[in-house]
């Protein structure tokens, strides 16, 4: 009877185990080989559990994906998750080239006609999208987000403006807007490289936005994001709630502030 006792409390606790695994916010490394930026690309996935509706799955492309455990995701998603707060959710980070890869497409760069940051977005769209979802087993998520800091968050706005037949909202942290201005022609148009392709642009996509950038006298991306904004709103292409900007007055640009910001980001493109 002792033995009897002993083998169902086993079997109970593996059966609880196993529940408990299911149910748990997990994270794993992958790896994709891009013909369009010629290298493998390595990929950190969170991921909470699947659905029995597979289409109610909601995707995040992060172009921060050696970033993510300094951004806490992993955490953040576990308490979200844990608080009910959190539709179902597949993170994706995308280990990019910071000095090559990431910033704005088609921009005419003095001796660089390599374009990497359009040859990223390819690789977004028609490699790492389609691996994604073959991986997933899911032909369609019920909403699609990529975000970005820094110059990384110039590639995610470029990619969602382009693609915003696929993508519906985009977050960009403290966007580095003036990272191309040094190939400026002096004496021409004070506005930023990046911030004129998008006034010059003919697209008029359907995104929702969220931007974060420190409030203080000497933030570049705070000024230009304003900037941005601006061009969005005379655009005419953004609705009442289609923009959240927060400026924290007592935040930094820097991967503190930008931790202390992606609750807010999560909860605004995946809550309840």
């Amino acid at each position: 009877m002792r033995k009897t006792g002993f083998y169902l409390l086993i079997l109970c606790s593996i059966v609880l185990f196993s529940v408990a695994c299911k149910k748990a916010v997990k994270l794993q490394e992958d790896k994709i080989y891009s013909r369009h930026l010629q290298r493998h690309v390595t990929l950190t996935i969170i991921t909470t559990p699947m659905p029995d509706d597979k289409t109610s799955m909601n995707l995040l492309l992060c172009n921060n994906g050696d970033e993510m455990e300094s951004l806490n995701m992993q955490h953040i998603i576990d308490s979200l998750y844990d608080d009910k707060q959190l539709r179902p959710l597949t993170i994706v980070g995308i280990h990019g080239n910071a000095a090559t890869e990431y910033g704005m497409s088609g921009l005419d760069i003095p001796g660089d006609k390599s374009d990497k940051p359009a040859k990223f977005n390819e690789f977004v769209i028609k490699e790492l999208y389609p691996f994604i979802k073959k991986k997933t087993g899911i032909r369609s998520f019920r909403s699609i987000a990529i975000c970005g800091t820094s110059r990384s968050g110039i590639n995610a706005i470029d990619i969602a403006w382009n693609n915003a037949d696929r993508i519906q909202k985009v977050g960009l942290f403290s966007g580095a807007f003036d990272y191309a201005d040094k190939y400026r022609v002096p004496g021409t148009d004070s506005i930023s490289l990046v911030l004129e392709k998008f006034r010059l642009s003919r697209k008029r996509p359907k995104l929702q936005y969220w931007f974060y950038a420190a409030n203080n006298a000497d933030s570049i991306p705070y000024q230009n994001t304003g900037k941005l904004i601006d061009i969005l709103h005379k655009k005419n292409i953004t609705g009442n709630g289609d923009i959240q900007f927060i400026a924290d007055p007592s935040g930094s640009n820097n991967i503190a502030s930008w931790r202390k910001q992606f609750p807010a980001f999560i909860s605004w493109a995946f809550g309840k």
